[in-house]
């Protein structure tokens, strides 16, 4: 990650223009208002705006820094869209690909370790029933809300204890009347 983040920073700021112009000066070739005078002039390169991902309606690029000075440069913002694209990029690319890895295993070497690690990376949870709850519709915080109050969930049904009418949270009790009318 540190170096995706100094090679993205040193592309995006043109630091090897800075350094040359750095050299000129050190040279005498320059004086330090020239330096000053092109170093404000500099403006950084090309970087495309981060988009969510996948994103089949970006029909165009644009520059996200377009006319920004390299001392205006903000790095934190470059760390910040660093992450999550790389995060976006692993979790659409690799997350199927290991679901898939594991889930075979499972049914190859009968491995429910194997099962129980792709469900908690496909749902964020390897217990049955929040997964039960997630697929129907729940979200996860959601589910720590209701989970409590299920008696059994499975394919074909949810039964919900009579606690489940205590919950006080409006979304929660529409879902909860939806599966259990």
């Amino acid at each position: 990650f540190k170096e995706i983040l100094a090679t993205g920073y040193n592309y995006i700021t043109n630091r090897s223009g800075r350094r040359k112009l750095a050299r000129l000066l050190r040279r005498g070739e320059i004086d330090e208002d020239e330096y000053t005078s092109r170093l404000v002039e500099t403006m950084v390169d090309f970087s495309m705006g981060p988009h969510t991902l996948p994103n089949k309606n970006l029909t165009h690029s644009y520059n996200e820094f377009k006319g920004m000075n390299v001392r205006d440069f903000e790095y934190d913002r470059l760390v910040y869209d660093t992450y999550d694209y790389l995060d976006k990029v692993i979790s659409f690319s690799l997350t199927d690909v290991y679901v898939a890895a594991f889930t075979l295993f499972h049914e190859k070497e009968g491995d429910p370790n194997a099962l129980r690690f792709a469900n908690y990376m496909r749902y964020g949870t390897a217990d049955d029933n929040e997964i039960f709850l997630l697929r129907y519709g729940f979200t996860l915080d959601e589910v720590d809300v209701v989970a409590p109050h299920v008696e059994s969930v499975n394919e074909h049904e949810i039964v919900f204890k009579g606690s489940v009418m205590n919950v006080r949270r409006s979304r929660v009790l529409e879902l909860v009347k939806r599966y259990s009318a």
